[in-house]
């Protein structure tokens, strides 16, 4: 919708949407900046946002992908919810519904963060009672949005589910896929991975999956409960879906993994490893995808 409505000045849907994934990559570089220097400090900021955008799959941001939207609508929605702008965080949040399916983790982070103020930080008062929680019931109306536009314009309020059967995502726990990988080729390890037979691509994206499963996990360590739930659920979702493909994609969007690193890379030797192992990735994934490794 936003690349139609960018059209109407540039007359070419590639540029348009170039330009749309651009700019949200952009404003959600200056608002995550924001976010955690509030908390964190300027040099926590400076590490996170750097971080994000030398993360091996950064380049799906500037890409024609909603990732970018996504990690814009998710960042203003944190920040909303942190400075008690309640429906304004709702109404992101809905945005961000309607943006990814995985946007419906937004309820039980605003849940979390009103629970969070209201309980842990002892602020009772009424009104950031009800505002908190018309918030997270807000976040599942994009979802409705976005059915009621599928079945407007294909018939079909789940169409959505019925494109992603076509790629063979189906529902299934994570250690489904992880079983799979598992299974000894019948040539044996050995020489399946000398004749090129293992599927190297899937593994890789498992440790993705693991290493964001760990950052989660750190987070609910330092009690930052609302991010925790951000990134597990974030992590979980799609590794349920029955296939490892894309990731490392998804993982990207997550962005208070990149706040726990840049925390522990105040450390000289973390952000070191961070860095140089990032724009390695970032480089070969980056040649890959001008290649056309990947579909879009």
């Amino acid at each position: 919708m936003l690349i139609r409505a960018v059209m109407t000045l540039t007359g070419d849907a590639v540029w348009s949407g170039i330009l749309v994934a651009n700019l949200a990559l952009a404003a959600a570089v200056v608002l995550l900046y924001r976010f955690v220097e509030y908390q964190w400090g300027e040099a926590a900021a400076d590490r996170a946002v750097f971080y994000l955008l030398i993360f091996p799959a950064s380049f799906f941001g500037s890409a024609i992908y909603s990732e970018s939207i996504f990690l814009l609508l998710s960042v203003a929605t944190f920040s909303l919810a942190r400075q008690r702008h309640w429906w304004e965080a709702g109404l992101t949040g809905l945005l961000a519904a309607m943006t990814r399916f995985v946007g419906l983790i937004l309820t039980p982070v605003l849940l979390v963060e009103w629970w969070v103020q209201h309980r842990v930080e002892h602020q009772p008062e009424q009104k950031l009672k009800w505002q908190g929680l018309a918030a997270a019931v807000l976040v599942p109306v994009g979802t409705l949005v976005y059915m009621l536009y599928l079945y407007l314009m294909a018939g079909d309020a789940l169409a959505f589910l019925k494109a992603s059967q076509a790629w063979a995502r189906t529902p299934a726990s994570p250690l489904a896929a992880v079983a799979g990988l598992l299974e000894r080729p019948a040539q044996g390890w050995a020489a399946a991975l000398g004749a090129g037979a293992l599927p190297l691509d899937n593994w890789l994206d498992l440790s993705f999956v693991i290493f964001f499963l760990v950052l989660g996990v750190g987070l609910l360590l330092r009690k930052y409960w609302s991010e925790a739930v951000f990134v597990l659920l974030g992590v979980l979702i799609p590794a349920s879906s029955g296939l490892l493909m894309s990731q490392r994609r998804y993982m990207w969007v997550l962005f208070p993994a990149f706040i726990l690193l840049a925390l522990w890379g105040e450390n000289r030797w973390v952000d070191r490893v961070v860095t140089v192992v990032s724009l390695m990735g970032l480089a070969l994934f980056t040649a890959m995808f001008a290649n056309w490794y990947w579909v879009g």
